[in-house]
């Protein structure tokens, strides 16, 4: 699922969801996070990365994605964050951390460095 994508999101949005992609082979959906900016070592820009998150997972799990897109039967997720650029290793544990979280409710957490 290769993406090739311009400079429009940001994680710094975090009310927004950027980018709903469906698999032509699986049918099946990911919710994805555009991160277009260089990540900071930050707390600020951690919690609003786990904002951003959230906002993507309470998207599916109350029913908006199945909602706006009524093919969808998936009862499981990815959200894919597609960075620009590299990701620093505090924030990769950070992120798995969230994933363990969230991968009892039906929601899997990926990471992709887009070239």
């Amino acid at each position: 699922m290769g993406l090739h994508l311009k400079k429009c999101m940001s994680i710094s949005k975090v009310d927004k969801i950027d980018l709903v992609s469906r698999c032509k082979a699986t049918g099946n959906y990911e919710l994805v996070i555009v991160a277009d900016e260089p990540w900071e070592n930050s707390d600020e820009f951690r919690y609003k990365l786990q904002e951003k998150l959230n906002n993507y997972s309470t998207y599916f799990l109350e029913g908006q994605l199945k909602k706006e897109y009524p093919d969808c039967r998936q009862n499981r997720i990815t959200v894919r964050i597609s960075s620009t650029t590299s990701i620093p290793e505090d924030s990769v544990h950070f992120i798995e951390k969230i994933s363990d979280a969230f991968r009892p409710h039906g929601i899997d957490v990926a990471t992709e460095v887009l070239e």
